[in-house]
């Protein structure tokens, strides 16, 4: 007989208590240290995030409101089993894979550090990670008119976050990068006579991206404030008080989400446009108009099967290709 999990917000509500000793608490923390510090800056966000999603949905308590005191090692087979029904009815594949990847790789650090008995890791091992990927992708393609009205809140917006919203705004949609990429851009490392700019990119390494000329007028005005205000390196994208001070430290991922939120509703925009819609919006007009293989390496992709979900062309293309063929192919 199965034993039933202890706390899956779905199923029960109730919490189970910490590692009690102070050494117990020191060693966990120590191992998700360790863990943690394995990943890139991005990703570890990432991995904190899916972490924190699995000690609410287990209903682990922890009295910081961290993941940094979670009992991490008392995770059974039977509990990871059902977060991975919990999740399957809640998450898409991929993101089910991405956490289930993030709990079995922290068990394994607490195997490794003799925190978990080994027969306790091995039925964690056999808990198998949901089939499939996903093929349509993350981001929406957001058409011209939708991002045009984004830039217009922003020219409309007296505040000096309007001039810095507006060069994001047309960065994001002109490059491709990803939201962690443009906020991690310096401004020193922009370029406008070449048309590129400078990113950290996944893995940490720094190489050089491109974008449209059409970002050019927003970004030089953006560019231009920053001298008046004797502002000449930094953060590209800096946060702003809301006195329009504009401070040395920069936007956040997370930060670049919640400006494009604000503005997409401030907009009227019938949807909420994600820092990833810009990414797939670029992808997608390279595909149609230059090819996947030009495609691959403007998006900076090692896989071409990567870049062919970002195509998001509807079936309206193949319908003109047949349309406009009147006659037979000759012989």
């Amino acid at each position: 007989m199965v034993d039933e999990p202890r706390g899956i917000v779905a199923f029960h509500g109730n919490a189970i208590d910490v590692a009690a000793s102070p050494e117990a608490r020191s060693a966990l923390r120590q191992v998700l240290f360790n863990y943690l510090a394995g990943f890139a800056p991005t990703s570890r966000v990432t991995i904190r995030y899916a972490l924190s999603r699995a000690a609410e949905d287990l209903g682990w308590s922890s009295p910081a409101g961290t993941i940094d005191d979670v009992p991490w090692h008392q995770l059974t087979a039977s509990e990871l089993s059902a977060l991975l029904v919990h999740w399957r009815n809640h998450l898409n594949v991929s993101t089910v894979r991405l956490y289930m990847h993030a709990l079995r790789g922290l068990a394994r650090a607490c195997y490794i550090h003799g925190l978990m008995p080994s027969a306790q890791y091995l039925l964690l091992k056999e808990v198998k990670l949901p089939r499939g990927r996903n093929k349509a992708g993350r981001g929406r393609l957001v058409e011209e008119a939708y991002q045009s009205q984004l830039l217009q809140c922003c020219q409309e917006d007296d505040r000096v976050q309007g001039i810095r919203d507006a060069a994001m705004i047309a960065l994001l949609f002109a490059s491709g990068l990803r939201r962690a990429e443009l906020a991690s851009i310096m401004a020193e490392n922009l370029n406008l006579d070449e048309g590129e700019v400078k990113v950290r990119a996944k893995g940490g390494d720094t190489v050089t991206r491109y974008f449209q000329a059409w970002a050019m007028p927003h970004l030089r005005r953006w560019l231009e404030y920053r001298r008046q205000q004797d502002i000449f390196s930094g953060p590209l994208f800096p946060r702003i008080s809301k006195s329009g001070k504009i401070g040395d430290k920069p936007l956040t991922g997370h930060g670049v989400y919640y400006l494009l939120d604000q503005r997409s509703r401030m907009a009227g925009l019938p949807f909420l446009v994600r820092p990833h819609d810009g990414r797939r919006t670029l992808g997608t007009g390279m595909i149609t108009e230059h090819g996947e293989l030009l495609a691959q390496r403007i998006l900076g992709h090692s896989d071409l099967s990567t870049t062919r979900i970002y195509d998001k062309r509807d079936d309206s293309v193949i319908k003109k290709i047949f349309r406009d063929t009147t006659r037979p192919p000759s012989n």
